[in-house]
């Protein structure tokens, strides 16, 4: 079933080669679009008879995955600023885990910009950038990898110019609020590439990475003692080391690699010895906590912050002791089994004649590395490595059994050993990789499951961002965050895809003022009006179904209200608030979400991206291509049979408010809905 999709912006739309006019791409990629061929075969289409051509390569953009989105206060101040989202990450393949909560960083630059007009918001948001100046992390920017410096070099300046331009007066008063969200994600990209704000565990100890940390309590307590006061000092003391990844502070201390230093915590280097990172990272820790939380030090600590410095740094020896234990194990483990391999090596070396002694030599050699990177981490971590064999009784035979690689990832600790034969087995003793690991523990056998950035943002309240030009013509529309759900206890899945409903949005606002995005908008409140309407008789609802319904309604044409009287230099904060209100509404009407065991995605996102390339001329598809990609963009598992004619005629109605040009070339409105609920089916099948 659907669930809430990727909703961004065309920025992540996939491009592809143009196919020239009148070709399909050749066999197709999915075998939902092998249905929709086959059945456009039957139906006679010359083009969808059976081609040879290779299929086109699709080359994924990255997706902006942060949206901020100001709510007007009083007198032209910033009233609430909800963030949903992170920064893209400053590493490839893992969003990183913060060394302080993510949410701590979100605090601070949100706490600057409320109940303050956008140039007093932005001349807050230069002091907190000298904060940021201060941090011990600051310090290390030379000691970044070159392409790291320049990505930090290019925030920094970015978000200084946004700040200064907004401060200083230079940017029209229509658009200094969107200048100033737009300001809040180009701060938390800047943090996010601070040398210690994150750690790359995953690069690691990937089993540790990713993990949620229950970073919204903690912040709580903090932020009530700023609101009020009064907190019990022990509690705010669990809550400033609860918003402090000890782990992975403790990975960072004991890592004695230098290559594996660098790939962890870019910026740190061989020269700080362990006790100067503990220091580099609590002070930037308490700092970052201080800004973000003013007072609660004091309030928990007393004194000018030694202690509370004292006491995170006894912390932290505390989990980095226990990981030296957990270390000096695992390496002294790896050493014995290692020394068993070398015995037998050197009693295969003793008995081999010609190349294959070569190849004997070879793979002690290989052991013999494996061995004193291991000793070395076990004295790094504070254990003494016995000596190494040197000699070894004659066996009367060659063992066969190849050096094993002992890192200090799970996979590698647990992967099973590949069969081999005599000559093979040399080879593959030449093949492996051996590089040692860095120092994690291997026991167990869970595998990584590091949680995705669209997992986070889906537990997050729905946010709109709207950008707009000098002119007042909006050029930008983004959305994340999940509305509320009709269902208790669950969030249900969606018939028509969530994306389907954002882009229909985005369409009616990009390139309009926002009088013109307004009606757009009131256009798109009607027809939902009018299909909860045609719903209700197919999808009846519960009384709090119902009355969420009403409540989302009635809410939506409140603030359209709003927004129609709204001063100028506001109204477009208003007209984000009629999209999330919209939004929210159409989550609401009876069938737009279904009860359902299955609320995962299936591809919708790339279908989606698909379908926005071919509506923008990017790269045209061809109608099979695009049928497969509309009715992959509905879901009827869950539907009764009665149900699914009224949902693929209201999907209908939908993908043409969002896809128009797809629709007019697919031909899919001139298709009968009992065969189009065939050809889902089919679809649905076979993908």
């Amino acid at each position: 079933m659907h669930d809430h999709d990727n909703a961004r912006g065309a920025a992540g739309v996939r491009t592809s080669p143009r196919t020239p006019p009148g070709r399909p791409h050749g066999p197709q990629v999915t075998a939902g679009n092998a249905a929709v061929v086959q059945m456009l075969r039957q139906a006679g289409h010359p083009w969808a008879q059976e081609r040879n051509d290779p299929a086109a390569p699709e080359v994924p953009v990255p997706v902006q995955r942060l949206v901020s989105q100001i709510t007007p206060g009083d007198g032209g101040t910033v009233g609430a600023v909800n963030v949903v989202g992170r920064p893209e990450s400053p590493y490839t393949g893992t969003m990183g885990d913060h060394s302080t909560a993510y949410v701590v960083q979100v605090r601070a630059i949100t706490e600057r910009l409320r109940g303050r007009a956008p140039g007093e918001a932005a001349a807050e948001v230069l002091g907190l950038v000298a904060e940021v100046e201060r941090l011990p992390g600051y310090q290390l920017v030379d000691s970044l990898p070159p392409e790291r410096r320049t990505r930090f070099t290019k925030a920094h300046q970015v978000v200084l110019s946004r700040a200064q331009s907004l401060a200083h007066g230079h940017v029209p008063e229509a658009t200094q609020m969107l200048e100033l969200q737009s300001l809040v994600g180009d701060f938390l990209h800047f943090r996010e590439l601070v040398p210690l704000s994150t750690m790359n565990v995953r690069a690691v100890a990937p089993a540790e990475a990713g993990k949620g940390k229950g970073e919204s309590g903690p912040s709580q307590v903090l932020a009530q003692e700023v609101n009020s006061g009064g907190t019990d000092p022990e509690y705010l003391r669990r809550a400033i080391i609860g918003l402090l990844d000890v782990s992975g502070v403790g990975l960072v201390v004991t890592q004695h690699d230098p290559d594996q230093l660098s790939s962890l915590a870019p910026g740190l280097t061989q020269t700080q010895d362990p006790r100067q990172r503990v220091e580099f990272i609590v002070d930037q820790h308490l700092m970052s906590i201080e800004s973000a939380y003013p007072g609660v030090l004091a309030a928990a600590y007393g004194g000018d912050g030694s202690q509370a410095r004292q006491s995170i740094a006894t912390e932290v020896g505390i989990e980095v002791e226990n990981r030296r234990e957990r270390n000096r194990s695992s390496y002294t483990a790896k050493i014995a089994s290692l020394d068993e391999q070398i015995v037998r090596r050197l009693a295969n070396l003793a008995i081999s004649r010609g190349n294959m002694k070569g190849r004997e030599q070879a793979a002690l050699d290989d052991v013999q590395r494996l061995r004193r990177d291991a000793a070395a981490g076990l004295e790094a971590n504070g254990g003494t490595a016995p000596a190494e064999p040197v000699s070894a009784e004659m066996t009367g035979s060659r063992s066969r059994n190849p050096p094993q690689r002992y890192g200090s990832t799970v996979a590698s600790a647990s992967a099973p050993a590949a069969s081999r034969g005599s000559s093979m087995a040399m080879h593959s003793v030449m093949e492996l990789d051996t590089d040692m690991d860095m120092d994690v523990d291997m026991d167990g056998n869970a595998e990584p499951q590091e949680e995705s950035a669209e997992a986070m943002e889906a537990r997050e309240p729905l946010a709109s961002q709207i950008s707009m030009d000098a002119n007042g013509t909006i050029t930008a529309f983004d959305s994340a965050g999940r509305s509320p759900s009709p269902f208790s206890g669950t969030m249900g899945a969606h018939t028509t895809a969530w994306v389907v409903h954002v882009d229909a949005v985005r369409r009616a606002v990009l390139g309009k003022n926002v009088d013109s995005a307004l009606a757009g908008l009131s256009d798109l409140a009607q027809q939902a009006h009018d299909t909860q309407s045609r719903m209700a008789a197919h999808f009846p609802v519960d009384t709090p179904h119902q009355e969420k319904l009403d409540e989302s309604h009635s809410t939506l044409l409140r603030i359209g209200e709003e927004t129609r009287r709204a001063p100028e230099q506001t109204k477009v904060l208003f007209l984000q608030g009629v999209i999330n209100a919209l939004l929210t509404y159409l989550n609401y009407i009876p069938g737009a979400t279904l009860l359902a065991t299955n609320t995962g995605g299936r591809g919708e996102g790339t279908l989606r991206n698909r379908l926005l390339a071919h509506e923008h001329g990017r790269a045209p598809l061809h109608q099979a291509e695009l049928l497969d990609a509309l009715l992959g963009l509905l879901d009827l598992e869950e539907a009764s049979p009665g149900q699914r004619a009224v949902l693929m005629e209201n999907h209908l109605r939908n993908v043409t408010h969002a896809y128009p040009t797809c629709v007019g070339d697919s031909g899919i409105t001139g298709i009968a809905v009992t065969r189009l609920l065939r050809m889902w089916e089919q679809r649905s099948q076979t993908s």
